[in-house]
Order: C-alpha cells, then structure tokens, then sequence
C-alpha cells in the first residue's frame, strides 16, 4: 500500500472561464507528465454548482486532444470521453450523496471495472464520500469568491511529479 502525502501545488484566483480552462490545461500536461498506465488516474473535485468544475474540466480534455464536447454528467452519474491517447470518465457522485453506502459501494465497484489502468477519472461531489476514494492522485476544490472570481487549489499527493 502506497503512503500518500498531500501537498498543494497551486492556489490560484480565477477572474475568467478562459483562465479557469488554462489552469485545467497545466493539470492536464502535469496528469500526461507523470501518467502510468500501471494504475488509474483519480481526480477528486468540489464546487458549488455553477462554480467552473466543468469549465475546469473542459481545459483538461481539450488539452488531453479530446474533441467531444463537455458537459456536466450530473443527471447521467457518468460520461466518458475518448482522445487519441487518453479516456477521461467523468463520475459525479451528486446525486448519491444522500444514498446508502452499499448503493455508492455499488456505484463505484462498477465505475472502477469500467475505467482501465492508465485512463483519467474525474469524480465530482465527494465532499461526505471521500473515505471511498483513499488513493487519489489530484484533490481540487473551486470556491466561489464573487460573480465572476474563483478560488482554485490543487492538491496532490506524492505519487504525481509537482505542478
């Protein structure tokens, strides 16, 4: 078992959807950078609705070369989207939140046979379900400061090169 130590690697305010997607963009090269396809990719992600977690989103896939257009999987619980070399699948845990624990148990048994080693996964809402998810590689949390600015941190733990 892996000893994970996080660390935050950035903590930026956002003043535009443009700057939000650059900064998804720097994940993504940092995700491509330091990606082994000896495990799977797990992205952990917070916000309010409305606060750019699919704007975010948006700037990794477009840098990872996926074409597809993103949108929020809340009403679906998951999409997926395939680049030349990368799959990102896109779980949001929102309307789990208030489920038993063997439903979400369930829900993620099934999601982890669907992503294969090497691909992305973006799980949004885990706020009360973190203990689910104690190997992850990324942790971001998007506050909202005003209409148009946003808090972004990026946490990482020790199995991913720094930022």
């Amino acid at each position: 078992m892996q000893n994970y130590e996080k660390k935050i690697i950035l903590n930026k305010i956002s003043n535009s959807t443009l700057f939000t997607k650059k900064i998804g963009s720097q994940l993504a090269l940092l995700i491509n950078k330091s990606k082994k396809n000896i495990k799977k990719n797990i992205i952990l992600l917070e916000g309010c609705i409305g606060s750019g977690k699919t704007t975010l989103i948006k700037g990794i896939a477009k840098q990872l070369g996926i074409k597809q257009n993103i949108n929020s999987p809340t009403f679906l619980l998951l999409k997926s989207y395939k680049g030349k070399n990368n799959k990102i699948h896109h779980l949001d845990l929102y309307k789990m939140l208030n489920s038993k624990k063997n439903s979400i148990i369930s829900i993620i048994e099934e999601i982890n046979e669907i992503v294969e080693l090497g691909e992305i996964l973006i799980i949004e809402s885990t706020k009360n379900i973190l203990s689910f998810f104690p190997h992850w590689d990324i942790k971001i949390k998007i506050n909202i400061l005003s209409l148009n600015k946003r808090q972004i941190l990026i946490e990482q733990n020790n199995t991913i090169s720094k930022l």
